[in-house]
């Protein structure tokens, strides 16, 4: 049905209604069970209808208005087909949809359970301790159970009409029912519509984000929308007309920003978790003073051998913790997930069996967790660790769920120490943690960890894919007040090395002008995608602006060097040459570009300059050597590379250049030497070294070597090793 449902989605956003419905009709043929084709059959009626009406020549001023209704109506019907073949074929949608069914409340009734939980929780205080802890216990047991159904039931819901949005947005902005709840509902509506677009339920969480007075509530809902916009094929006009009046808000572009920005760091968290794992931890385990044994974790005794002969080891080994510490704490200052690579092995107990746990807002009073806290009694050590430390509510539940499995391992002073609430590093001030960023970073966390953990993770859509990843990019976002932060958005994926966001950003149809777009896609297509004649167009683009910007003739010069147009490259560094006369770089650059275009002379001079004025510069000397054997002199440029080959800094390419010379002087064995030491330093075989002649092929057929003579030189370098095994 996904390629069916993709179809049937791109025709009526073409407005080609007749070609939709004759899909949806051989769909339901097929499976009549998933849809209404009561419904297909009036949409149908009412579409040839309005055909009979224009063909008897009737003027309608009404009839596109119309015929937008009756792509509306077959755009609702194709979404709930394909809610329901989900919730047939899918196993975590037949799941949920068995836990809805059993919820047939009303949404009066639904109103109606939520406040009576709020207020049967309030009453609790007038009981005894004893009383109230067993009602509590059964109270959150009972409500924990509606409210597992209550997600699924929102997940697998139909398209919405409007006055079940106005319902749940009222519910979900009342001051009436428990935030959890709240959280727990924008959850669900957000899942729904990342996987299948809900004009209403998308229109209610914008709604709840500019209304709702509960920050989380408000910044989940934000994440909702926000991600939904990845859906852009099933946007109708009505979503586009409200997103284009969201974003000419400037604080809800900020937020927008913000997000984004959130979401680039997430898609690094693999990466930062190999840093973590690899250079930080090992060093704080080597470090530390904790050892583990049968009867759980203890100190270290102190080495007094180790004292006398290596008396400032213990400092140094403070020392070096201490800087791990911080390198951790300035990473997650910074926003990066450094908790993602310990608490991912965390998330196979049963408690994420649960769909809508996943999701849960952390509560000290879950059924799930509540009974272990009591057992153990460290009721005291999770507010304080989770409640001021920086973990998300996945990662909390993880913790609280392992820690109670190893509590009656830990010794009890490490207990007591347990107790101090920065015990697991910093605890995060209540001004940190009462910021917008900081409940949009452990929302995003707590998404992620679905997204890339959870089991049946291919059920539904993730933001955290290469496609989808930066949703500020969408084309229904490039003519909105957000196309002024492009370039800012940019250059901070170009920071934190996201290419994939980076590419989306650098291919947006923005009406903004803004050069430093044209730079970053130039930066791009140079050092990261290796198409220099597209970052040519866009230097071209600039120095019609500004045609004396050094900057920009640099890298005009090197960009047409690589893509071998090297009269243009000459040309560009003949006018930096003026703008920075005797700057050495720029004539070495010119000097190796007038070599390339086999300008040897002019080339020899500027390079003969930049010798004596710095005869150890080794790039000067592979530049002259090169150049030397353009000029067909053999014996000096052998001379020159000599000495190249025998320093510690010689490249490669030193190595190969240097062979070509021996070869073309006749000195085969000296030239197979070479070639044999550039293979073993780069570790190439063959195939890359008959790549090099391809690339070097006007120098070799200036000194009469073609292709046979290249096939004879690997052969003969075969036959003189006695590999037969070499790749050809």
């Amino acid at each position: 049905m996904g390629t069916c449902f993709g179809d049937i989605i791109s025709s009526l956003r073409c407005n080609n209604i007749r070609y939709a419905i004759d899909l949806l009709r051989d769909y339901l043929a097929s499976s009549p069970s998933m849809g209404d084709e009561g419904e297909l059959d009036d949409i149908e009626r009412d579409y040839d209808l309005m055909l009979d009406y224009m063909a008897k020549g009737f003027v309608d001023p009404h009839r596109k208005a119309i015929y937008k209704g009756l792509v509306a109506r077959a755009n609702r019907l194709a979404c709930n087909v394909l809610i329901n073949t989900m919730c047939a074929r899918n196993v975590v949608y037949v799941d949920a949809k068995a836990k809805a069914v059993v919820l047939a409340d009303t949404n009066d009734e639904v109103k109606a359970k939520l406040e009576s939980f709020v207020a049967d929780i309030a009453l609790l205080s007038l009981e005894s301790d004893t009383v109230r802890k067993q009602k509590e216990a059964a109270l959150y047991r009972s409500h924990n159970d509606y409210m597992q159904r209550l997600f699924c039931k929102l997940l697998v819901a139909n398209q919405w009409t409007e006055s079940e949005a106005d319902f749940y947005t009222n519910l979900l902005l009342s001051p009436t029912i428990d935030t959890i709840d709240a959280q727990l509902m924008v959850s669900a509506l957000t899942l729904a519509v990342m996987s299948v677009m809900d004009t209403y339920k998308w229109t209610t969480l914008v709604r709840v984000y500019l209304h709702a007075t509960d920050p989380m509530v408000k910044q989940k809902a934000l994440v909702g929308w926000c991600f939904a916009i990845t859906n852009e094929a099933y946007f109708d006009e009505y979503c586009q007309k409200i997103l284009h009046t969201v974003t000419q808000r400037p604080e809800v572009v900020d937020d927008m920003v913000s997000l984004q920005r959130q979401v680039v760091l997430c898609m690094n968290a693999e990466r930062d978790k190999d840093i973590i794992e690899k250079d930080i931890m090992p060093d704080i385990i080597k470090n530390n003073n904790l050892k583990v044994g049968k009867s759980g974790f203890a100190e270290k005794e102190d080495d007094p051998i180790e004292d006398i002969f290596n008396p400032g080891a213990e400092e140094l080994r403070i020392e070096k913790m201490e800087e791990n510490f911080r390198k951790m704490a300035s990473m997650q200052e910074e926003g990066i997930d450094v908790y993602f690579g310990g608490f991912s092995h965390m998330k196979r107990f049963p408690f994420f069996y649960q769909l809508a746990n996943w999701f849960m807002p952390f509560y000290l009073q879950h059924p799930d967790i509540a009974s272990v806290i009591d057992k153990t009694g460290f009721s005291e050590v999770m507010e304080n660790v989770l409640g001021k430390g920086p973990f998300c509510d996945s990662d909390k539940y993880s913790f609280a769920i392992a820690f109670s499995n190893v509590f009656a391992q830990i010794p009890e002073n490490m207990r007591e120490m347990l107790k101090n609430s920065d015990a697991f590093g910093p605890a995060m001030s209540p001004e940190d943690r009462n910021t917008d960023n900081y409940r949009r970073r452990m929302i995003l966390q707590d998404l992620y960890r679905f997204a890339r953990l959870y089991p049946d993770k291919k059920a539904f859509r993730t933001p955290f894919n290469d496609e989808d990843c930066c949703f500020l990019a969408n084309s229904l976002l490039q003519d909105t007040p957000v196309k002024k932060h492009y370039a800012d958005l940019g250059f901070f994926c170009l920071k934190h090395e996201s290419m994939r966001c980076l590419s989306t950003i650098i291919d947006v149809k923005s009406s903004e002008d803004d050069n430093r777009l044209d730079y970053l896609r130039i930066i791009y297509y140079m050092d990261y995608n290796d198409e220099d004649a597209l970052a040519i167009k866009f230097i071209d683009k600039l120095l019609q602006k500004e045609p004396t910007n050094a900057r920009l003739l640099t890298l005009k010069g090197r960009a047409c060097f690589h893509c071998g147009r090297i009269e243009e490259s000459i040309d560009a560094y003949r006018k930096l040459i003026k703008l920075k006369a005797n700057d050495s770089k720029v004539e070495l650059s010119l000097a190796v570009s007038l070599s390339k275009g086999q300008y040897y002379d002019e080339a020899a001079r500027i390079l003969y300059k930049l010798s004596f004025e710095n005869s150890e510069d080794l790039n000067v000397i592979r530049a002259l050597a090169w150049n030397l054997m353009g000029q067909n002199k053999l014996e000096q440029a052998a001379n020159e590379y000599e000495e190249l080959v025998e320093t510690d800094l010689v490249l490669s390419i030193d190595l190969l250049h240097a062979g070509y010379c021996q070869w073309f002087m006749g000195n085969m064995s000296a030239a197979i030497k070479l070639f044999n030491r550039y293979l073993a330093k780069c570790k190439a075989t063959k195939r890359n070294l008959t790549a090099e002649f391809v690339n070097d092929r006007e120098m070799l057929e200036k000194h009469g070597i073609d292709e046979i003579d290249t096939n004879l030189m690997l052969d003969l370098m075969e036959h003189s090793t006695g590999d037969n095994t070499t790749d050809k």
